[in-house]
């Protein structure tokens, strides 16, 4: 008994003890830490308490039948404190039997994972992100058109890609340092983002090179729109300092499925589209591939 006494005392992980009846009958000081409540204020209550007040009632009673079915359960459950704040609890319970296998109490195991799902969170953004921009990367890109062209096939949707490389952003590194260059990538990405519906997504492929994806659209003709407006922005001068940099834009069109069928096949036509438009003398923005039309679009100022 003394010795149960001191692993309640000394754990960092909330202990609830209830008996036959689910009735809770003692608590840890960890567990009083964690949720916010003093023994006397659980005392006599059943454990899910803290599940009920946070809406998983159905999830809760699952689990405390498993208990009584197979004798333990471990998961999560969002859990509501005292204060009325909800947070991630991970909870093992297990079922304590007597010698002829008659339930006589319940041991719970309570423990506040929130900052596990916070690093979980940033570790899973960063996978999916850009550390310098914020922009979603190819990793994400690919995820996301993968879902837009099923939609696209149940729903008769006309997705596009649009690949957006800078020129004249080179120079920039060379004269002014790389925190220009980030400074610059920094406000083309806020520009793009900005620019954009709620259900479309811009994306920073690496390097000075981004892609536009957009969930649908009516036509050629919207879509060159869309490029000339974009390449206007990218050619606002950007402020660094007591300098005032310019980039210009160079754009590539896919859609789908005149110019493919899976995202890296749209990725690669705007690509090579992009190329394209920067082989030929003046201002261009090619749809598709090499055999694509060419259609003029307002020149930059150098």
């Amino acid at each position: 008994l003394q010795l149960a006494a001191t692993v309640m005392e000394a754990s960092p992980i909330g202990i609830v003890v209830s008996d036959a009846q689910w009735r809770i009958v003692s608590v840890n000081p960890s567990f009083e830490r964690i949720t916010g409540y003093e023994f006397d204020e659980v005392c006599g209550q059943h454990p899910w308490m803290l599940n009920q007040k946070s809406g998983v009632d159905d999830s809760a009673t699952n689990a405390w039948h498993q208990v009584d079915e197979q004798g333990r359960w471990e998961g999560e459950l969002p859990c509501r404190r005292k204060d009325g704040s909800v947070f991630p609890g991970l909870w093992v319970f297990a079922r304590v039997v007597d010698a002829h296998g008659q339930t006589v109490q319940y041991i719970g195991l309570l423990q506040d994972i929130t900052e596990r799902r916070q690093q979980e969170d940033r570790v899973r953004h960063l996978a999916m992100h850009d550390y310098l921009t914020g922009l979603g990367n190819r990793a994400l890109l690919i995820d996301r058109i993968s879902q837009e062209l099923v939609r696209a096939k149940r729903h008769g949707c006309r997705p596009a890609v649009l690949f957006l490389d800078l020129d004249r952003f080179k120079p920039i590194n060379d004269q002014f340092g790389h925190d220009a260059g980030d400074a610059v990538l920094i406000a083309v990405a806020r520009r793009l983002s900005a620019h954009l519906r709620g259900d479309d997504m811009v994306c920073r492929q690496g390097g000075d090179e981004f892609i536009v994806l957009l969930s649908n659209h009516d036509s050629a003709d919207a879509l060159l729109e869309l490029a000339r407006t974009l390449v206007e922005l990218v050619a606002e001068p950007i402020a660094y300092g007591t300098h005032s940099l310019c980039v210009a834009a160079s754009i590539g069109i896919a859609t789908y499925p005149q110019h493919g069928t899976t995202p890296e096949a749209l990725i690669r036509s705007a690509d090579q589209a992009m190329y394209l438009d920067k082989t030929v003398t003046g201002a261009h923005v090619f749809f598709g591939t090499g055999q694509a039309q060419a259609i003029a679009r307002p020149t930059v100022a150098a």
